[in-house]
């Protein structure tokens, strides 16, 4: 039989070799395992050198491990840097001209560099009076750009007729047919006084539910009337109508708000509500301090919370609503 040294040891003779462990960032990647067909055994110069070139394949794959990790941290970098400017350029609310007739503040409290939440209070061509408040599901660049594609859409709408069912059902299929079937999705709630300052018309899209207020005292609340923008391409949402004098607050939030732990027990809407009745009377700057200040007492760890948004809308009472008319 011809020998091949490739194939088969020396004639009569099993070979000699040796192994050395590859390791990398003090990490154990492996072992280098060496074999000799020929019967000597291998010098100590030649074991050395096995172990000097399982040192340098250690060291080269730590390498490659570091600068694919670098460049994940780039590419996460750059991802954030975009969704911080689309925030900071593109999405600061932009409070509507002050009118005698009502009262509108907006707080938000992000979690992290770059918020799901976003709210907007505007005016259509009309001058009816738009409100709306959003959480898209997830942070960073994506949730940004979704809070983009709404706040455009949005805009595009104030031009035209700004019909609240038709925008959100037509927002929603729009939406449905872009993500094909993805997980992504928008929770909504937006509001509509007209400008005759008659009514106030609420929709809701799977966000938790707007509050009516009056003396103090919760009148209404506006519960979801479809799922979450972008889940089902044949959703129908239904708005409903309050008069204007059967109310003086409004509030529009996210779920931050009331949804942390306080111990073993979630807060809660309940108590939101109530916390709510209570704080109305203060005005919305020491209504939102006061709830901020709940929250850091029972939550000392800020990063474990959500984003907190609240648009609050008020009008004055009728004797100081004559008042300022005449």
């Amino acid at each position: 039989m011809d020998w091949n040294p490739m194939t088969h040891p020396y004639p009569g003779e099993e070979g000699s070799g040796c192994c050395h462990p590859i390791v990398g960032g003090g990490e154990n990647l492996g072992c280098l395992l060496v074999r000799r067909v020929m019967p000597e055994a291998l010098s100590f110069s030649e074991s050395a050198q096995v172990r000097i070139f399982a040192d340098l394949f250690g060291i080269a794959l730590d390498n490659y491990r570091l600068r694919k990790e670098r460049d994940r941290e780039d590419r996460a970098r750059r991802e954030t840097e975009i969704a911080m400017r689309i925030q900071s350029e593109l999405l600061l609310p932009h409070k509507p001209p002050p009118s005698p007739h009502w009262e509108i503040a907006q707080f938000v409290s992000a979690r992290g560099m770059v918020a799901g939440d976003y709210q907007e209070a505007c005016y259509d061509r009309d001058g009816n009076l738009i409100m709306a408040i959003i959480d898209v599901m997830g942070k960073g660049a994506a949730a940004a750009i979704f809070a983009l594609m709404f706040r455009t859409a949005l805009h595009v709408r104030l031009q035209t007729d700004c019909n609240l069912e038709s925008f959100v059902t037509s927002f929603n299929n729009t939406l449905f047919q872009w993500l094909g079937g993805d997980t992504r999705f928008i929770t909504c709630a937006m509001a509509k006084i007209d400008a005759a300052r008659t009514s106030i018309e609420v929709i809701n899209a799977g966000h938790c539910p707007s509050l009516l207020f009056k003396n103090n005292e919760l009148v209404h609340q506006w519960h979801a009337s479809g799922p979450p923008l972008g889940i089902f391409g044949d959703s129908h949402y239904q708005s409903e109508r309050v008069p204007l004098a059967e109310i003086d607050t409004l509030l529009l939030v996210s779920d931050g708000v009331y949804e942390w732990f306080e111990e073993d027990n979630v807060w809660g809407w309940p108590q939101f509500v109530s916390f709510s009745k209570e704080r109305l009377p203060s005005g919305p700057e020491i209504f939102w301090e006061a709830l901020q200040t709940r929250i850091r007492e029972a939550v000392p760890n800020q990063d474990a919370l959500d984003d907190q948004t609240l648009l609050w809308w008020s009008q004055p009472s009728a004797a100081v609503l004559e008042k300022v008319t005449i």
